[in-house]
Protein backbone atom coordinates (compact mmCIF):
# COMPACT_ATOMS: atom_id res chain seq x y z
CA UNK A 1 0.00 0.00 0.00
CA UNK A 2 1.35 3.42 -0.91
CA UNK A 3 1.83 6.12 1.69
CA UNK A 4 -0.97 8.18 0.07
CA UNK A 5 -3.32 5.22 0.09
CA UNK A 6 -2.45 4.55 3.74
CA UNK A 7 -3.37 8.13 4.67
CA UNK A 8 -6.68 7.77 2.83
CA UNK A 9 -7.40 4.57 4.72
CA UNK A 10 -6.62 6.24 8.04
CA UNK A 11 -8.88 9.17 7.12
CA UNK A 12 -11.67 6.72 6.29
CA UNK A 13 -11.25 4.86 9.58
CA UNK A 14 -11.20 8.13 11.54
CA UNK A 15 -14.37 9.25 9.76
CA UNK A 16 -15.96 5.87 10.51
CA UNK A 17 -15.16 6.23 14.19
CA UNK A 18 -16.79 9.66 14.29
CA UNK A 19 -19.89 8.29 12.55
CA UNK A 20 -20.13 5.40 15.00
CA UNK A 21 -19.61 7.66 18.02
CA UNK A 22 -22.26 10.02 16.69
CA UNK A 23 -24.74 7.18 16.24
CA UNK A 24 -24.02 6.02 19.76
CA UNK A 25 -24.65 9.53 21.12
CA UNK A 26 -27.97 9.76 19.28
CA UNK A 27 -29.11 6.43 20.69
CA UNK A 28 -27.91 7.26 24.21
CA UNK A 29 -30.00 10.43 24.20
CA UNK A 30 -33.05 8.41 23.18
CA UNK A 31 -32.39 5.98 26.02
CA UNK A 32 -32.07 8.91 28.41
CA UNK A 33 -35.42 10.33 27.29
CA UNK A 34 -37.15 6.96 27.56
CA UNK A 35 -35.75 6.40 31.05
CA UNK A 36 -36.32 9.84 32.52
CA UNK A 37 -39.35 11.26 30.72
CA UNK A 38 -41.47 8.65 28.95
CA UNK A 39 -41.37 5.47 31.04
CA UNK A 40 -42.40 7.12 34.35
CA UNK A 41 -45.65 8.24 32.68
CA UNK A 42 -46.53 4.81 31.25
CA UNK A 43 -48.34 1.83 32.73
CA UNK A 44 -49.17 -1.70 31.68
CA UNK A 45 -48.17 -3.03 28.28
CA UNK A 46 -46.96 0.38 27.08
CA UNK A 47 -44.49 0.56 29.99
CA UNK A 48 -43.21 -2.95 29.29
CA UNK A 49 -42.68 -2.22 25.61
CA UNK A 50 -40.95 1.08 26.34
CA UNK A 51 -38.58 -0.79 28.67
CA UNK A 52 -37.88 -3.32 25.91
CA UNK A 53 -37.10 -0.50 23.49
CA UNK A 54 -34.71 0.94 26.06
CA UNK A 55 -32.95 -2.41 26.41
CA UNK A 56 -32.56 -2.82 22.65
CA UNK A 57 -31.28 0.73 22.15
CA UNK A 58 -28.80 0.30 24.99
CA UNK A 59 -27.53 -2.91 23.43
CA UNK A 60 -27.17 -1.22 20.05
CA UNK A 61 -25.28 1.71 21.56
CA UNK A 62 -22.80 -0.68 23.17
CA UNK A 63 -22.31 -2.51 19.88
CA UNK A 64 -21.51 0.79 18.20
CA UNK A 65 -19.05 1.60 20.97
CA UNK A 66 -17.18 -1.63 20.34
CA UNK A 67 -17.06 -1.00 16.61
CA UNK A 68 -15.78 2.54 17.14
CA UNK A 69 -13.01 1.32 19.45
CA UNK A 70 -11.62 -0.94 16.73
CA UNK A 71 -12.38 1.41 13.77
CA UNK A 72 -14.89 -1.05 12.37
CA UNK A 73 -13.04 -4.30 13.02
CA UNK A 74 -14.96 -6.57 15.39
CA UNK A 75 -12.62 -8.66 17.54
CA UNK A 76 -13.94 -11.79 19.25
CA UNK A 77 -12.43 -12.71 22.66
CA UNK A 78 -9.67 -15.27 22.28
CA UNK A 79 -10.72 -17.51 25.20
CA UNK A 80 -13.48 -18.06 27.76
CA UNK A 81 -11.81 -15.88 30.41
CA UNK A 82 -11.61 -12.98 28.01
CA UNK A 83 -15.20 -13.57 26.93
CA UNK A 84 -16.51 -13.51 30.49
CA UNK A 85 -14.56 -10.32 31.18
CA UNK A 86 -16.04 -8.82 28.05
CA UNK A 87 -19.56 -9.79 29.14
CA UNK A 88 -19.00 -8.17 32.55
CA UNK A 89 -17.72 -5.01 30.87
CA UNK A 90 -20.74 -4.83 28.57
CA UNK A 91 -23.18 -5.39 31.46
CA UNK A 92 -21.56 -2.61 33.46
CA UNK A 93 -21.50 -0.23 30.49
CA UNK A 94 -25.15 -0.97 29.70
CA UNK A 95 -26.16 -0.25 33.29
CA UNK A 96 -24.28 3.05 33.18
CA UNK A 97 -25.89 3.99 29.86
CA UNK A 98 -29.37 3.35 31.23
CA UNK A 99 -28.74 5.46 34.32
CA UNK A 100 -29.43 9.14 33.52
CA UNK A 101 -26.71 11.63 34.53
CA UNK A 102 -27.31 13.00 38.00
CA UNK A 103 -27.53 16.67 38.85
CA UNK A 104 -24.12 18.16 39.56
CA UNK A 105 -22.08 16.02 37.16
CA UNK A 106 -20.40 17.52 34.11
CA UNK A 107 -23.46 17.09 31.90
CA UNK A 108 -26.54 17.10 34.15
CA UNK A 109 -30.05 16.35 33.01
CA UNK A 110 -32.25 19.43 32.66
CA UNK A 111 -34.06 19.75 35.98
CA UNK A 112 -37.06 21.94 36.76
CA UNK A 113 -36.56 23.34 40.25
CA UNK A 114 -40.18 23.92 41.22
CA UNK A 115 -39.33 25.13 44.71
CA UNK A 116 -37.02 27.88 43.42
CA UNK A 117 -39.62 29.00 40.89
CA UNK A 118 -42.33 29.22 43.57
CA UNK A 119 -39.97 31.06 45.93
CA UNK A 120 -39.18 33.59 43.23
CA UNK A 121 -42.86 34.17 42.46
CA UNK A 122 -43.69 34.74 46.14
CA UNK A 123 -40.86 37.26 46.47
CA UNK A 124 -41.93 39.11 43.32
CA UNK A 125 -44.74 41.73 43.49
CA UNK A 126 -46.44 40.05 40.52
CA UNK A 127 -46.81 36.84 42.47
CA UNK A 128 -46.91 37.92 46.09
CA UNK A 129 -46.73 36.01 49.32
CA UNK A 130 -49.98 34.13 48.63
CA UNK A 131 -48.99 32.86 45.17
CA UNK A 132 -49.26 29.10 44.83
CA UNK A 133 -47.67 27.09 42.03
CA UNK A 134 -50.24 24.63 40.68
CA UNK A 135 -48.39 23.07 37.75
CA UNK A 136 -45.10 23.31 35.82
CA UNK A 137 -44.67 21.65 32.44
CA UNK A 138 -41.59 21.84 30.23
CA UNK A 139 -42.77 22.54 26.71
CA UNK A 140 -41.54 20.71 23.64
CA UNK A 141 -38.81 22.34 21.57
CA UNK A 142 -36.30 24.43 23.40
CA UNK A 143 -33.04 23.92 21.54
CA UNK A 144 -31.78 27.31 22.68
CA UNK A 145 -34.09 28.21 25.59
CA UNK A 146 -35.88 26.20 28.27
CA UNK A 147 -39.59 26.99 28.08
CA UNK A 148 -41.93 26.23 30.97
CA UNK A 149 -45.73 26.52 31.03
CA UNK A 150 -46.70 27.54 34.57
CA UNK A 151 -50.10 27.59 36.24
CA UNK A 152 -50.53 29.47 39.52
CA UNK A 153 -53.29 30.62 41.80
CA UNK A 154 -53.79 33.55 44.17
CA UNK A 155 -51.11 35.67 42.47
CA UNK A 156 -51.19 39.40 43.16
CA UNK A 157 -50.74 40.62 39.57
CA UNK A 158 -49.59 37.85 37.26
CA UNK A 159 -52.26 35.97 35.30
CA UNK A 160 -53.02 32.36 36.23
CA UNK A 161 -51.18 31.05 33.14
CA UNK A 162 -47.68 32.30 32.26
CA UNK A 163 -44.63 31.10 30.37
CA UNK A 164 -41.07 31.14 31.70
CA UNK A 165 -38.41 31.33 28.98
CA UNK A 166 -34.97 30.61 30.45
CA UNK A 167 -31.58 31.13 28.81
CA UNK A 168 -29.30 28.17 28.29
CA UNK A 169 -25.89 27.56 26.71
CA UNK A 170 -25.14 31.12 25.64
CA UNK A 171 -21.71 30.04 24.42
CA UNK A 172 -23.38 28.09 21.61
CA UNK A 173 -26.39 30.12 20.53
CA UNK A 174 -25.19 33.56 21.67
CA UNK A 175 -28.71 34.83 22.26
CA UNK A 176 -30.52 35.93 25.40
CA UNK A 177 -34.03 36.62 26.61
CA UNK A 178 -32.74 40.05 27.65
CA UNK A 179 -32.79 41.34 24.07
CA UNK A 180 -35.91 39.34 23.23
CA UNK A 181 -37.93 40.94 26.04
CA UNK A 182 -37.11 44.45 24.88
CA UNK A 183 -38.23 43.70 21.32
CA UNK A 184 -41.38 41.80 22.33
CA UNK A 185 -42.66 44.77 24.33
CA UNK A 186 -42.38 47.03 21.29
CA UNK A 187 -43.90 44.53 18.86
CA UNK A 188 -46.79 43.80 21.23
CA UNK A 189 -47.49 47.53 21.54
CA UNK A 190 -47.74 47.70 17.73
CA UNK A 191 -50.39 45.01 17.58
CA UNK A 192 -48.38 42.03 16.39
CA UNK A 193 -49.44 38.63 17.67
CA UNK A 194 -46.60 38.08 20.14
CA UNK A 195 -46.60 37.23 23.85
CA UNK A 196 -46.67 40.23 26.16
CA UNK A 197 -43.56 40.28 28.40
CA UNK A 198 -44.47 40.56 32.09
CA UNK A 199 -41.08 40.48 33.80
CA UNK A 200 -37.43 40.17 32.75
CA UNK A 201 -35.10 38.73 35.38
CA UNK A 202 -31.44 39.44 34.68
CA UNK A 203 -30.19 38.01 37.98
CA UNK A 204 -28.77 34.60 37.06
CA UNK A 205 -28.73 33.54 40.71
CA UNK A 206 -32.50 33.13 40.76
CA UNK A 207 -32.85 30.14 38.39
CA UNK A 208 -29.33 29.71 37.10
CA UNK A 209 -29.77 31.93 34.03
CA UNK A 210 -31.63 35.05 32.97
CA UNK A 211 -35.30 34.41 32.24
CA UNK A 212 -38.40 36.09 30.88
CA UNK A 213 -41.95 35.72 32.19
CA UNK A 214 -44.57 36.17 29.44
CA UNK A 215 -48.30 35.87 29.14
CA UNK A 216 -49.41 32.46 27.90
CA UNK A 217 -51.36 32.75 24.67
CA UNK A 218 -53.94 30.27 23.45
CA UNK A 219 -52.98 27.56 20.99
CA UNK A 220 -50.27 25.00 20.45
CA UNK A 221 -47.28 24.69 18.14
CA UNK A 222 -48.65 24.35 14.64
CA UNK A 223 -45.94 22.27 12.98
CA UNK A 224 -42.21 21.88 12.60
CA UNK A 225 -39.44 23.07 10.29
CA UNK A 226 -40.25 20.56 7.55
CA UNK A 227 -43.86 19.53 8.09
CA UNK A 228 -46.17 22.54 8.37
CA UNK A 229 -49.91 22.20 9.00
CA UNK A 230 -52.05 21.62 5.92
CA UNK A 231 -53.88 24.90 6.39
CA UNK A 232 -53.97 27.74 3.88
CA UNK A 233 -55.58 30.11 6.44
CA UNK A 234 -52.58 29.63 8.75
CA UNK A 235 -50.16 30.34 5.90
CA UNK A 236 -52.02 33.55 5.07
CA UNK A 237 -52.26 34.47 8.75
CA UNK A 238 -48.48 34.27 8.95
CA UNK A 239 -48.21 36.32 5.74
CA UNK A 240 -50.14 39.12 7.46
CA UNK A 241 -47.85 39.04 10.51
CA UNK A 242 -44.68 39.10 8.40
CA UNK A 243 -46.06 41.97 6.33
CA UNK A 244 -46.79 43.98 9.46
CA UNK A 245 -43.34 43.22 10.84
CA UNK A 246 -41.57 44.37 7.67
CA UNK A 247 -43.75 47.50 7.51
CA UNK A 248 -42.45 48.80 10.86
CA UNK A 249 -40.18 51.81 10.52
CA UNK A 250 -36.90 50.56 11.98
CA UNK A 251 -36.07 54.09 13.10
CA UNK A 252 -38.94 53.82 15.58
CA UNK A 253 -37.58 50.69 17.24
CA UNK A 254 -35.26 51.41 20.13
CA UNK A 255 -32.86 48.59 20.89
CA UNK A 256 -29.23 48.21 21.86
CA UNK A 257 -29.25 44.66 20.51
CA UNK A 258 -30.48 44.91 16.92
CA UNK A 259 -27.64 44.83 14.40
CA UNK A 260 -27.54 44.92 10.61
CA UNK A 261 -26.46 41.56 9.28
CA UNK A 262 -26.53 39.41 6.12
CA UNK A 263 -27.20 42.55 4.09
CA UNK A 264 -24.25 44.24 2.39
CA UNK A 265 -22.05 42.41 -0.11
CA UNK A 266 -19.20 42.52 2.40
CA UNK A 267 -21.36 41.00 5.15
CA UNK A 268 -22.71 38.31 2.84
CA UNK A 269 -19.26 37.29 1.61
CA UNK A 270 -17.96 37.15 5.17
CA UNK A 271 -20.87 35.02 6.31
CA UNK A 272 -20.56 32.66 3.36
CA UNK A 273 -16.87 32.18 4.15
CA UNK A 274 -17.84 31.38 7.76
CA UNK A 275 -20.48 28.91 6.56
CA UNK A 276 -17.99 27.18 4.29
CA UNK A 277 -15.42 26.84 7.08
CA UNK A 278 -18.01 25.52 9.55
CA UNK A 279 -19.31 22.94 7.09
CA UNK A 280 -15.80 21.78 6.25
CA UNK A 281 -14.97 21.46 9.96
CA UNK A 282 -18.12 19.78 11.24
CA UNK A 283 -19.58 17.72 8.41
CA UNK A 284 -19.01 16.24 4.96
CA UNK A 285 -18.67 18.48 1.90
CA UNK A 286 -21.73 17.15 0.09
CA UNK A 287 -21.91 18.19 -3.58
CA UNK A 288 -25.31 19.90 -3.20
CA UNK A 289 -24.08 21.98 -0.27
CA UNK A 290 -20.81 22.95 -1.93
CA UNK A 291 -22.64 23.84 -5.15
CA UNK A 292 -25.07 26.02 -3.19
CA UNK A 293 -22.19 27.86 -1.51
CA UNK A 294 -20.48 28.38 -4.87
CA UNK A 295 -23.70 29.72 -6.40
CA UNK A 296 -24.27 32.11 -3.51
CA UNK A 297 -20.68 33.36 -3.73
CA UNK A 298 -21.17 34.03 -7.44
CA UNK A 299 -24.43 35.97 -6.99
CA UNK A 300 -23.85 38.22 -3.98
CA UNK A 301 -24.09 41.40 -6.05
CA UNK A 302 -27.39 42.71 -7.38
CA UNK A 303 -29.34 42.75 -4.10
CA UNK A 304 -30.95 46.08 -3.21
CA UNK A 305 -30.43 47.87 0.10
CA UNK A 306 -33.89 47.66 1.72
CA UNK A 307 -33.67 47.29 5.52
CA UNK A 308 -36.44 46.00 7.79
CA UNK A 309 -36.81 44.04 11.01
CA UNK A 310 -36.04 40.39 10.25
CA UNK A 311 -37.30 37.58 12.52
CA UNK A 312 -34.58 35.18 11.35
CA UNK A 313 -36.26 31.85 12.19
CA UNK A 314 -39.78 32.05 10.81
CA UNK A 315 -41.63 28.78 10.47
CA UNK A 316 -44.48 26.87 12.02
CA UNK A 317 -42.19 25.46 14.71
CA UNK A 318 -42.34 29.05 16.05
CA UNK A 319 -46.06 29.64 15.59
CA UNK A 320 -49.01 28.97 17.89
CA UNK A 321 -52.41 28.18 16.41
CA UNK A 322 -55.94 27.22 17.38
CA UNK A 323 -57.34 25.32 14.44
CA UNK A 324 -56.90 27.57 11.41
CA UNK A 325 -56.29 30.71 13.48
CA UNK A 326 -52.75 31.91 14.11
CA UNK A 327 -52.54 33.08 17.73
CA UNK A 328 -48.83 33.96 18.13
CA UNK A 329 -45.43 34.17 16.51
CA UNK A 330 -42.74 33.07 18.97
CA UNK A 331 -38.96 32.95 19.50
CA UNK A 332 -37.65 36.38 18.48
CA UNK A 333 -34.13 35.77 19.79
CA UNK A 334 -32.53 35.90 16.31
CA UNK A 335 -34.20 39.14 15.22
CA UNK A 336 -31.92 41.56 13.41
CA UNK A 337 -31.98 44.36 10.86
CA UNK A 338 -31.64 43.05 7.33
CA UNK A 339 -33.25 42.50 3.97
CA UNK A 340 -36.91 41.42 4.15
CA UNK A 341 -36.13 38.68 1.62
CA UNK A 342 -34.20 36.96 4.44
CA UNK A 343 -37.53 36.06 6.10
CA UNK A 344 -39.35 35.43 2.83
CA UNK A 345 -36.62 33.13 1.53
CA UNK A 346 -36.55 31.20 4.81
CA UNK A 347 -40.31 30.68 4.61
CA UNK A 348 -40.81 29.89 0.97
CA UNK A 349 -40.29 26.10 0.99
CA UNK A 350 -42.67 25.83 3.95
CA UNK A 351 -45.39 28.05 2.49
CA UNK A 352 -45.40 26.23 -0.84
CA UNK A 353 -46.53 23.12 1.04
CA UNK A 354 -49.58 25.03 2.33
CA UNK A 355 -50.70 27.40 -0.42
CA UNK A 356 -49.32 29.13 -3.49
CA UNK A 357 -46.47 31.57 -3.07
CA UNK A 358 -48.52 34.15 -5.01
CA UNK A 359 -51.39 34.02 -2.48
CA UNK A 360 -48.95 34.37 0.39
CA UNK A 361 -47.31 37.43 -1.19
CA UNK A 362 -50.70 39.02 -1.91
CA UNK A 363 -51.59 39.01 1.80
CA UNK A 364 -48.03 39.95 2.78
CA UNK A 365 -48.09 43.02 0.51
CA UNK A 366 -51.61 43.98 1.65
CA UNK A 367 -50.21 44.24 5.20
CA UNK A 368 -47.32 46.50 4.27
CA UNK A 369 -44.73 43.96 3.13
CA UNK A 370 -41.93 44.99 0.77
CA UNK A 371 -42.07 44.08 -2.93
CA UNK A 372 -38.88 42.01 -3.16
CA UNK A 373 -37.28 40.99 -6.43
CA UNK A 374 -38.06 37.24 -6.87
CA UNK A 375 -34.39 36.52 -7.63
CA UNK A 376 -33.40 38.13 -4.32
CA UNK A 377 -35.90 35.88 -2.52
CA UNK A 378 -34.29 32.90 -4.27
CA UNK A 379 -30.88 34.03 -3.05
CA UNK A 380 -32.00 34.33 0.57
CA UNK A 381 -33.96 31.08 0.35
CA UNK A 382 -30.73 29.22 -0.37
CA UNK A 383 -28.70 31.42 2.00
CA UNK A 384 -31.11 30.73 4.89
CA UNK A 385 -31.00 26.99 4.31
CA UNK A 386 -27.19 26.96 4.29
CA UNK A 387 -27.23 29.06 7.48
CA UNK A 388 -29.50 26.58 9.26
CA UNK A 389 -27.57 23.59 7.91
CA UNK A 390 -24.21 24.75 9.24
CA UNK A 391 -25.75 26.01 12.49
CA UNK A 392 -27.29 22.60 13.22
CA UNK A 393 -24.09 20.78 12.26
CA UNK A 394 -21.80 22.88 14.44
CA UNK A 395 -23.98 23.00 17.53
CA UNK A 396 -24.92 19.33 17.35
CA UNK A 397 -21.33 18.10 16.98
CA UNK A 398 -20.17 20.30 19.87
CA UNK A 399 -22.98 18.97 22.04
CA UNK A 400 -22.17 15.41 21.01
CA UNK A 401 -18.52 15.81 21.96
CA UNK A 402 -19.56 17.16 25.35
CA UNK A 403 -22.21 14.41 25.66
CA UNK A 404 -25.04 16.86 26.26
CA UNK A 405 -28.06 14.75 27.21
CA UNK A 406 -30.96 16.52 25.52
CA UNK A 407 -33.34 14.88 23.05
CA UNK A 408 -33.94 18.18 21.23
CA UNK A 409 -30.23 18.48 20.42
CA UNK A 410 -30.20 14.89 19.23
CA UNK A 411 -33.21 15.45 17.02
CA UNK A 412 -31.54 18.51 15.53
CA UNK A 413 -28.63 16.42 14.37
CA UNK A 414 -30.32 13.14 13.50
CA UNK A 415 -33.39 14.56 11.75
CA UNK A 416 -33.32 18.30 11.07
CA UNK A 417 -29.73 18.50 9.85
CA UNK A 418 -30.12 15.54 7.50
CA UNK A 419 -33.37 16.91 6.11
CA UNK A 420 -31.73 20.27 5.49
CA UNK A 421 -29.33 18.65 3.02
CA UNK A 422 -32.25 17.32 0.99
CA UNK A 423 -33.97 20.71 1.13
CA UNK A 424 -30.82 22.46 -0.09
CA UNK A 425 -30.56 20.06 -3.03
CA UNK A 426 -34.18 20.71 -4.03
CA UNK A 427 -33.78 24.46 -3.62
CA UNK A 428 -30.57 24.43 -5.65
CA UNK A 429 -32.45 22.79 -8.50
CA UNK A 430 -35.24 25.39 -8.17
CA UNK A 431 -32.77 28.28 -8.25
CA UNK A 432 -30.96 26.93 -11.30
CA UNK A 433 -34.27 26.72 -13.16
CA UNK A 434 -35.30 30.31 -12.34
CA UNK A 435 -36.28 32.33 -15.41
CA UNK A 436 -34.71 35.58 -14.13
CA UNK A 437 -31.75 34.71 -11.90
CA UNK A 438 -29.53 37.25 -10.19
CA UNK A 439 -26.61 38.49 -12.29
CA UNK A 440 -23.27 36.79 -11.78
CA UNK A 441 -20.70 38.84 -9.88
CA UNK A 442 -18.42 40.83 -12.17
CA UNK A 443 -15.61 41.10 -9.66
Amino acid sequence: MTREADFKTQDHLSHLQVELQTARWVIANCVDTLTGTIEPELTGLAAVRASRCEEVLSWLALRLDRLAESAGAYAEPADLTAELAEIDRIEQATAELRTPPAAGVAVPRAIIDVERIEAFLRDHPGGGATAHLDNVVQMAGGRSKTTLAISMSEAAEFPAEVVFRIDQESELNQTSVVSEAELLAQLHARGLKVPKPLHLERDTEQLGNSFLIMERLAGSTAGDVFVPPKSEPLALGLAAQVGKLHAIDVAEISSDFLVLQDHSQEQLRERLAQFRETIHTYCDDYPSVVQALDWLDAHVSGIDDKITLVHGDLGFHNVLAEGDELTAVLDWELTSLGHPARDLGYLRSTIEQMTTWEKFLEVYHANGGYHCDPATVDFYMLFSSIWLYQHLARNSIIRMREDRRHIEYTSSYAVLWQNMRYRIARQMQQVLQATKPLPVNTK
